[in-house]
């Protein structure tokens, strides 16, 4: 997050530039945390900043946002047959919030507000949660990409699939998975 700011990248966008690639290569990583509005990603954050973020690594959340207007098993809305402006509008901004309060604030009172960045993505250029996963973890470098797996049933992932062991199987960056009953501490 860029100093006194909740910096928060949108489509590729953004607000405030972490720090050159070079300069990166030499003493940081850039740790890139999978994130969505689930209890796991928040166990998962917490486990990254107590366990895995050094004091010289950049965090960068990814949260893809669901698109409503095409798949209507995504995210947590009903599906809407026609695209609303407002609407997405609406959703983008609601996920801004979620991750401020619950990811941001916690980064800024740990003293790491100038380490950590928020990506929003679309899903709807990817067609998979996944696959948007992995491109920002490629553009980004990450070493590793942190998907927290979630404990879903066969049912469920068979008609949502799952992010995590998409993200294992195809990305081109070092993947770490946590389980659904790992130690947060």
């Amino acid at each position: 997050m860029a100093a006194g700011d909740r910096s928060v990248l949108a489509e590729g966008v953004q607000q405030g530039t972490p720090r050159s690639r070079p300069e990166a290569q030499q003493q940081r990583r850039r740790v890139v945390l999978a994130a969505d509005a689930t209890p796991e990603s928040v166990l998962a954050f917490n486990w990254v900043l107590n366990n895995l973020l050094k004091p010289t690594d950049e965090l960068h959340l990814v949260h893809v946002v669901p698109d409503i207007f095409h798949t209507p098993a995504s995210g947590s809305i009903y599906f809407v047959e026609s695209p609303d402006p407002e609407t997405e509008r609406l959703l983008w901004q609601e996920a801004k919030q979620y991750f401020a309060d619950h990811f941001l604030d916690h980064a800024k009172a740990s003293g790491l507000e100038d380490s950590v960045w928020l990506h929003l993505v679309k899903e709807r250029r990817h067609k998979h949660v996944g696959k948007a996963v992995c491109k920002k973890a490629e553009e980004l470098c990450a070493d590793p990409l942190v998907v927290a797996s979630h404990d879903k049933g066969a049912i469920e992932e068979l008609l949502l699939g799952s992010v995590s062991k998409y993200c294992a199987t195809n990305s081109k960056r070092p993947v770490l998975v946590l389980h659904p009953n790992h130690n947060s501490s």
